[in-house]
């Protein structure tokens, strides 16, 4: 953790909509106070927040700023550094002081990359209530050597079928105790086949592991459940679980029974369960009744049918 101190404040008083405090050479703090953000692009000018060298590398600086995409707030960083730099963001946000949503964002910069944008608060999955401490940090990203080859590339490639996938093993390993155990302690570029997953399902899981944001809702399905279960990936399971668990239907009620049974999810299980017995008739004339192999359940259902 870089925590130098520094006697430092950014006082951006000419417009009540925020102010900006570092205490922290890596760090910057907004608190937003109001809306009057929408009205603007750029949001809060770039700050300048570095990352202090060592004996074998320089200092390096990053130029943050407040944007608005789209009506909603983000974040951009962009820098002129032009080698491969695996980084760490971290966003936070507080309430009067106590803490109410975090995330963290792995990226590796690159020579040919020098800038990232995000949506800051659907990445901490929040509404806009007034005032708030918004705090970015960036770290470089700690890295154990059986993880990272050291120019910071590519160093694995995940395949299904014909389709490959170049990774960093340093933050799917760091994401996943999946595949901090398949990497183990190899250094050497490899490929590694992932059976029993969807292409876009696989490209899904992968980049929750470099940004840690949640996939749209629109978007989860089973397959995503269940590959997220099978990475350990426990915050993007309950994300899943909530969002299909909102959206049960005859059409899917059975399928998505067989996967939280499959997996342990008790309360989307449950949900299911509740579901079922609610439209017990209609999933008997759709004859779907012949696939649900759970006895108890299909006791349930029987009786409420001869009520």
């Amino acid at each position: 953790m870089l925590q130098i101190f520094i006697e430092r404040e950014n006082n951006f008083s000419g417009d009540p909509s925020f102010c900006g405090i570092s205490k922290f050479v890596n760090e910057i703090t907004w608190t937003l106070n109001n809306n009057v953000w929408e009205c603007k692009d750029e949001v809060i000018p770039p700050f300048t927040l570095k990352l202090p060298g060592n004996r074998t590398s320089a200092s390096v600086n990053f130029h943050v700023s407040l944007i608005n995409i789209n009506g909603e707030l983000g974040v951009k960083i962009e820098s002129d550094y032009d080698e491969a730099l695996p980084l760490t963001i971290k966003v936070t946000r507080k309430k009067e002081g106590s803490l109410r949503s975090r995330c963290t964002m792995y990226w590796v910069w690159q020579e040919h990359h020098r800038e990232v944008t995000f949506y800051v608060l659907r990445m901490l999955d929040i509404i806009y209530a007034y005032p708030f401490d918004l705090t970015i940090s960036l770290e470089k990203t700690r890295t154990s050597g059986q993880h990272l080859s050291p120019d910071y590339t590519e160093d694995a490639k995940l395949t299904v079928g014909d389709v490959a996938i170049p990774v960093h093993k340093s933050v799917l390993a760091g994401s996943s105790e999946f595949f901090s155990n398949m990497f183990g302690g190899e250094r050497v570029v490899e490929e590694y086949p992932i059976d029993g997953i969807p292409e876009r399902t696989l490209k899904q899981l992968v980049q929750f592991m470099y940004c840690h944001r949640m996939t749209a809702p629109k978007d989860v399905d089973l397959h995503l459940l269940q590959g997220a279960h099978r990475f350990k990936l426990e915050d993007l399971v309950e994300h899943c679980e909530s969002i299909l668990e909102a959206g049960i239907t005859i059409g899917n009620v059975l399928e998505t029974y067989a996967v939280a049974e499959e997996i342990g999810l008790n309360r989307l299980a449950n949900s299911v369960k509740k579901f079922i017995v609610a439209h017990a008739e209609d999933i008997v004339k759709q004859g779907k009744v012949r696939k649900l192999k759970n006895s108890v359940l299909l006791k349930e259902l029987f009786l409420k049918l001869g009520q």
